[in-house]
């Protein structure tokens, strides 16, 4: 982990570079990690990549900014990512996420890129927005997804992820570029 937030209330975590450049460990890896009780908490204008230098053949599940099981959010007390860069996923042919939203209600995301494009790597799955449980109140608003990279599983690329189902998204003015190799 990069930077782990647990039971957190507003809390900034700011203008980081997040990287592994050095780091020959594989197993999984999360730039910015959100788990229990975080409210009001502000995650903006951090860099998070260069996580392979060292084992680009690792088979390492890779999350951005992951949210899992937040609870007491609720209006006033949303938590925000806005305006955060993540790329270079080069390297690494396991599961990539930019950001990764588990029991998350009322996040917001503005204003971020995320971006898979490394020509030569291969993933089993490559996904932008990841979520997975039934949410509320979720926005996102003004974000570029840029993901080009290549899947093994040919369903396996995706700018947006709903495997919930169910749940709030409002999502507005976003771009989405993706394909398939």
């Amino acid at each position: 982990y990069g930077v782990v937030l647990n039971n957190q209330d507003a809390t900034l975590v700011s203008n980081n570079d997040i990287s592994r450049p050095n780091q020959t460990f594989s197993g999984i890896i999360e730039g910015i990690r959100s788990a229990g009780s975080v409210i009001s908490v502000l995650i903006e204008k951090n860099r998070i990549g260069n996580l392979f230098s060292q084992i680009p053949s690792a088979s390492a599940t890779t999350y951005g900014i992951a949210f899992n099981t937040i609870s007491i959010v609720g209006i006033g007390t949303e938590n925000k990512v806005v305006n955060n860069l993540i790329y270079n996923f080069n390297g690494g042919q396991g599961t990539h996420v930019g950001v990764n939203l588990s029991s998350a209600p009322y996040t917001k995301l503005y204003h971020n890129t995320i971006a898979f494009d490394d020509a030569v790597g291969s993933s089993s799955s490559i996904t932008g927005l990841n979520i997975n449980t039934t949410n509320v109140g979720q926005e996102l608003k003004n974000n570029i997804f840029y993901i080009t990279r290549g899947s093994s599983n040919v369903s396996g690329s995706r700018c947006i992820s709903n495997s919930a189902g169910s749940g709030t998204l409002i999502s507005n003015g976003n771009d989405f570029y993706i394909t398939n190799s």
